[in-house]
């Protein structure tokens, strides 16, 4: 029965302990299930110096669990003792006095610790508080695409973790020298968006030092002595920079005050921050893109609404230039003359239809480039650079005149009006048109060739008029004086000054026959009877009337007859009067004797229209330059010799002329002279 009471009180001890151990675990092993639940379940991560807090904690939270067991020992101990004591009723002896002032002790160091576990509990809960809004933090900023909005959030959290209740965020403009509010709490007087100048704020610190400002009081800091307003609470507030990813220029700042335990701000609070602000670095920066990129895509989208408009409109304005291109081209292609466009350096850039056919060039050439300046001859490029830098400079010069040249090498006369191509204010090139006036100056020489043979044939008609009565008149007379002096000289033989004056009488009478019969020649209008001939032979027979007079003066006949001359249709006796008096006038040049040079040559002028060209040249002295435009005249000679009427030259011209054929003559005073004589061959002959 004694036993009895021992086994129920052991049972009892044993329970209380099991329950302690049970109790014990719980309150050791729940926290860190709960931890490591939270690290696992929130994906928190820690640094050293957290993994070092919290390995301490659970350490402080065992010892605790240590001693709490030693202190339920003692007191099972002491109560176990206490119990035998009453039941033997004994007193209590002196050892357990020291006991109970032990276990008083104990229990004053466990009330401390209790108060300790209790500091670290909410420190603990404090750490979790913190871990959770930086994983509170990390989840908003994937979602958010709004820096702003995400740095209100910020705001939010870190006024949680750090027990403040004031606060602002702002965001830099350092080009600017402003801050723009983004959010606040607790504070009074902005609103969101207003700026403040930089210079203005404490938050230059932080910007100009790229680091966090703690500050513990304003009115001591030497960074800042400034005296604290009461509506902020304690003088210590935390300025935190935030960056965009890893640039160094601060984008952002958070500005925290007035604690709610009035506390001062510390270092945990700095690096707690630190690392939420790192949380977002990236996030701000991505979110910073994809505004900008949200913006530029908008602005793109913009774009190509307005691009399109205007592509829509320059598609437009494209097909009405096309058109009026076209009908431009059009029209210049249907003008005779060529019309042409060239840029600054004088390579064309437009030409017409009539251009390639004027200067023989084709459209592959034109694509190669040509210069309009190689389209003259290079005797008159100068002058054509000249005249177009002048209307390049904007001046008005009106048509030019240039000898053109086509691709071939053949030349033309043109008459260019041109002015500037002027783009946008500036000069651009030129246009113009370009006039071929080979025509009309064919058109004025042959007007002025008629003029000139009107009024020869007016002269020459009077003269013939005139000619042809006196000739009439005096023909008969003279025959009669000759006739008087032949029988004066039969009777007067003995009279030897008589003779002499009858013999000069006769020879002035004789003169005076020849100047009549050449008059009568000169305007008789002989037709042109024509066969066919060989003029080579016609030549030498000129020649053998006058073989006699070539051997006396001793002058030399060189012959340079081409092999290629056909035979010609004209009449005999004309062609052959034609050859005597030029070689005659050459004989009368050679006084001293000489070389006359008698050359043939078939010339082609054109297509289907041949010519015979016959020279005639001697080394005689020569015809004067102011004369040479005279020989022709009727009665004009350059010889002093009484027997020359000067008809000679002016009836070859005539014989000529009834042959469809040109004359004309080229010499020099004391070099000699060339005849040059051409006549159509039968064939070609209009």
């Amino acid at each position: 029965m004694v036993l009895l009471p021992l086994i129920s009180h052991n049972s009892k001890e044993r329970g209380l302990r099991n329950k302690f151990i049970i109790i014990g675990s719980l309150v050791f092993v729940l926290p860190a299930l709960f931890l490591l639940y939270l690290f696992y379940q929130k994906n928190v991560t820690l640094d050293n110096y957290n993994l070092i807090f919290f390995a301490l904690i659970l350490l402080l939270v065992l010892t605790g669990l240590i001693i709490l067991r030693s202190v339920f020992d003692r007191i099972f101990l002491f109560a176990r003792s206490l119990k035998e004591s009453t039941e033997s009723g004994g007193l209590i002896a002196s050892d357990l006095k020291k006991d109970v002032t032990e276990l008083n002790e104990i229990s004053d160091a466990f009330s401390e610790l209790l108060t300790k576990f209790q500091q670290v509990t909410a420190q603990a809960s404090q750490r979790a508080l913190e871990l959770n809004a930086i994983k509170d933090i990390a989840e908003v900023a994937m979602r958010k695409s709004d820096p702003e909005e995400l740095l209100d959030r910020v705001l939010d959290k870190a006024l949680s973790v750090t027990n403040a209740q004031r606060g602002s965020s702002f965001v830099v403009d350092s080009q600017s020298g402003r801050l723009r509010l983004i959010g606040s709490r607790g504070t009074q007087g902005l609103e969101k968006g207003a700026y403040i100048n930089i210079d203005d704020s404490l938050i230059k610190h932080v910007i100009n030092e790229k680091k966090p400002l703690l500050v513990m009081d304003i009115e001591n800091d030497p960074r800042t002595r400034k005296k604290n307003d009461p509506k902020y609470g304690s003088p210590s507030f935390l300025i935190m920079p935030i960056y965009m990813g890893q640039r160094d220029d601060v984008t952002a700042v958070l500005n925290l005050s007035h604690k709610k335990t009035g506390e001062h701000f510390d270092a945990h609070d700095e690096n707690i921050l630190s690392v939420m602000l790192f949380e977002i670095s990236f996030s701000i920066e991505n979110a910073i893109l994809h505004t900008k990129l949200a913006e530029y895509i908008k602005d793109i989208e913009d774009r190509n609404v307005r691009l399109e408009r205007e592509i829509t409109i320059r598609k437009q304005i494209e097909a009405s230039l096309r058109m009026s291109e076209s009908r431009f081209r059009e029209l210049a292609d249907l003008l005779p003359q060529p019309v042409f466009e060239t840029d600054l350096t004088g390579t064309l850039s437009f030409v017409n239809r009539a251009a390639f056919e004027s200067f023989g060039y084709s459209q592959d050439d034109f694509n190669r480039g040509l210069n309009a300046l190689h389209m003259f001859i290079p005797e008159v490029r100068d002058s054509v650079q000249s005249d177009t830098q002048r209307i390049l400079n904007k001046e008005y010069i009106g048509g030019r005149e240039y000898t053109a040249l086509r691709k071939d090498g053949a030349s033309f006369p043109v008459i260019v009006y041109s002015s500037a191509i002027i783009h946008d204010g500036s000069v651009a090139g030129l246009r113009g048109i370009a006039i071929d006036i080979s025509d009309r100056k064919k058109t004025k020489e042959m007007q002025n060739k008629l003029k000139e043979d009107l009024m020869q044939a007016e002269k020459l008609a009077a003269v013939g008029t005139c000619a042809a009565g006196i000739a009439h008149e005096v023909k008969n007379p003279l025959a009669v004086i000759i006739q008087g002096v032949e029988y004066l000289k039969t009777c007067t033989v003995s009279e030897p000054l008589l003779m002499e004056a009858l013999e000069k009488i006769k020879k002035s009478a004789l003169r005076a026959d020849t100047i009549v019969k050449g008059l009568l020649s000169f305007t008789r209008q002989m037709p042109v009877r024509t066969e066919e001939a060989e003029i080579t032979h016609l030549i030498e027979e000129s020649l053998s009337f006058i073989e006699h007079q070539l051997e006396s003066m001793q002058i030399k006949v060189v012959r340079q007859y081409s092999r290629d001359v056909p035979m010609m249709r004209v009449d005999h006796n004309q062609i052959k009067q034609i050859f005597v008096n030029v070689l005659l006038n050459s004989v009368e040049a050679m006084q001293k004797g000489g070389t006359i040079t008698i050359s043939t040559r078939l010339l082609t002028k054109e297509p289907n229209r041949r010519v015979l060209q016959i020279i005639i040249s001697d080394t005689g002295c020569g015809i004067p330059r102011d004369k040479i435009q005279k020989v022709f005249d009727p009665f004009f000679t350059t010889k002093n010799a009484p027997e020359n009427t000067g008809l000679g030259l002016s009836i070859t011209k005539g014989i000529v002329d009834k042959h469809h054929g040109t004359i004309h003559i080229e010499s020099e005073d004391q070099k000699g002279t060339s005849v040059f004589i051409r006549l159509p061959v039968a064939d070609s002959r209009p």
